[in-house]
């Protein structure tokens, strides 16, 4: 597996074994840093929402929606990796919007 300049290892892990390319890391890097600053733990109790949660913000009924019901991932939305994939899935199918973040680096 080649080295990237990634911030987070478990992008570079993913890389290999969730056919995450390097653009799309890196997308997803710039996501992360932006909704969250890289941090897994995080929670923005003032989403409208109900909150997100994560290292990439996720709100419960879209991770619900997308990760665990329609991508079949574990229901655990404070792994990182499972977020980190589920965000992959996602931008194949063209979703990036459900991120503002996304949207930002557009």
């Amino acid at each position: 597996m080649p080295i990237f300049p990634l911030k987070f290892a478990s992008l570079g892990v993913l890389m290999e074994y969730e056919d995450i390319d390097y653009s799309q890391a890196e997308i997803i890097e710039n996501v992360i840093l932006c909704e969250s600053g890289g941090n897994p733990n995080a929670w923005n109790k003032k989403d409208p929402n109900g909150g997100s949660f994560g290292i990439l913000q996720f709100q419960l009924s879209t991770f619900k929606s997308f990760c665990v019901d329609k991508y079949g991932l574990e229901n655990d939305i404070w792994n990182a990796e499972v977020q980190i994939v589920c965000a992959k899935k996602m931008l194949d199918e063209g979703l990036g919007r459900n991120w503002s973040c996304w949207r930002k680096l557009q």
